[in-house]
């Protein structure tokens, strides 16, 4: 006997259009910011709004238009301040929602820059980990230092995240290995 598929109503709320691709696009934790990065290489954040009706409307908040290739990967930090990308322009940025502002551009990868997420540490510092096609993965500081340049890929990262306690670091890549890293932050080493 075949089940049937429980039937459900969905609504299209709100949309933005470009007459370039999209990317990649990304909420804030608490849903409040969209980011999507565009095919003329701009990163965008748009505040979202409801109303009772449920209609959702985005409004342009930033404009970001920094990177010189495109933007394959955005994520929000934890509290909604800051937005990182990373880019075939061998950078990763990291934008202040806040000020529409860069605040650090990161140049230490030698390819593409496939993958980038925020971290913090057990004490509270934040960090960025960015993984690249020269199959490295770097783990910065917030003032532009790199703290760690992790090796031992055979292929490109093309992806990374955390776990929610940010004790652990999963990273994958083309070679087909699955990697967890942990005490990648100073004042998680013992």
């Amino acid at each position: 006997m075949e089940e049937k598929e429980e039937e459900r109503s969905y609504s299209f709320v709100s949309v933005v259009s470009s007459r370039f691709q999209v990317e990649r696009c990304c909420f804030s934790r608490n849903g409040e910011l969209l980011a999507a990065c565009f095919g003329d290489y701009s990163v965008r954040v748009y505040r979202s709004s409801t109303s009772h009706a449920h209609r959702c409307r985005l409004a342009l908040l930033c404009d970001f238009r920094k990177h010189e290739s495109n933007v394959w990967c955005l994520e929000f930090s934890q509290d909604g301040s800051m937005l990182c990308s990373a880019s075939s322009d061998k950078t990763v940025k990291v934008w202040s929602v806040e000020s529409c502002s860069l605040k650090l551009s990161l140049a230490k990868h030698s390819s593409t820059v496939w993958c980038c997420s925020f971290a913090m540490s057990s004490s509270g510092e934040e960090y960025l980990a960015s993984g690249s096609s020269d199959e490295t993965v770097k783990i910065w500081n917030l003032e532009g230092e790199l703290i760690h340049s992790l090796t031992g890929f055979s292929g490109a990262v093309e992806s990374l995240c955390f776990s929610s306690d940010y004790r652990w670091m999963c990273t994958a890549s083309e070679g087909g290995t699955v990697k967890l890293w942990t005490k990648l932050f100073h004042s998680d080493v013992e």
